[in-house]
């Protein structure tokens, strides 16, 4: 006969209530099959484990001996259950998420890369959409999550900020006009020069044209585009000068541009949108924590 884990709890339960009647009540059994389960963990250990009299009960010198190992195994069990249990809730066929364009094409590739490679159980799909198609996708539950920068609220929607980004300016790396090299930019400095934009009822460029308002800046030319790659490639050829967020700074190492920080700062915040009261999702945790982990590099 071996000992079992039912022995043990039964043990360990005796030895710190020191009574047979209040641990068969505490563990939802009869005294009698607990006294049983007792004198069978007594026998395959050829121990007497506990003296017992009419008053208490107290551990023999064999009893002392065996209380730390028996803890210790049961401590080992419930930790490996809990890591068992951990694993099961993580544990998911297809993880679906979704990335605004410009994320897709930076850090979605290094982020799948990781993520998959340290959760080899779960597949992982990737949306790659606008902003108002991957919020439209949260809502219907199209999607598991969605990357991006979302500045509205929006009913029905929970935003978790993931890193705080800010804007700055990219440009040809042969740039040659009155816009001098320096750590950061004036905002002022934009004033009369050719910027490459994104559509105006994008949320990134109303911010930006929120602080070209504020900063009484003047626009000399305004080329606009779809896309943040878009602008930086345009940008590269010296067709103008664009603004994006400092996210793109890996994109930005495909092309012969330079980046400048702005001053003052304006804050791009990275968010990752669920559908709010679907609860705790561990895959969209751990997914959320490796793209923090290459942005904060």
């Amino acid at each position: 006969m071996n000992i079992t884990i039912k022995q043990l709890k039964i043990f360990l339960g005796v030895a710190k209530s020191k009574s047979f009647t209040k641990t068969a009540q505490a563990l939802h059994i009869s005294q009698s099959a607990l006294s049983v389960s007792i004198q069978e963990l007594e026998h395959v250990s050829q121990s007497r484990l506990f003296e017992r009299t009419t008053r208490n009960v107290q551990l023999t010198e064999a009893g002392l001996a065996f209380l730390p190992v028996a803890q210790h195994i049961i401590e080992t069990l419930d930790r490996a259950s809990s890591d068992l249990d951990r694993i099961r809730r993580v544990k998911q066929t297809t993880l679906r998420v979704g990335f605004t364009p410009f994320v897709a094409g930076s850090l979605a590739p290094k982020a799948l890369k990781t993520f998959e490679s340290e959760n080899p159980l779960i597949k992982v799909e990737i949306y790659d959409k606008t902003p108002n198609e991957l919020l439209q996708l949260v809502e219907l539950g199209k999607i598991d999550a969605a990357y991006g920068a979302y500045f509205e609220k929006s009913s029905g929607i929970h935003k978790d900020l993931i890193c705080p980004t800010h804007l700055c300016l990219v440009k040809t790396s042969n740039h040659n006009d009155q816009v001098k090299p320096s750590k950061t930019l004036k905002w002022s400095h934009l004033s009369d020069q050719v910027l490459i934009c994104l559509p105006q009822d994008n949320p990134i460029q109303r911010l930006i044209e929120e602080q070209f308002t504020k900063h009484g800046i003047r626009i000399k030319k305004r080329r606009e585009v779809a896309q943040i790659e878009t602008q930086i490639a345009m940008a590269e050829a010296n067709n103008g000068m664009a603004l994006v967020p400092s996210l793109a700074s890996s994109i930005c190492e495909r092309y012969q541009v330079s980046i400048q920080a702005l001053s003052p700062k304006l804050s791009i915040d990275f968010y990752c949108i669920r559908k709010a009261g679907l609860g705790f999702s561990p895959g969209i945790t751990n997914f959320s924590k490796t793209l923090k982990d290459l942005i904060v590099q």
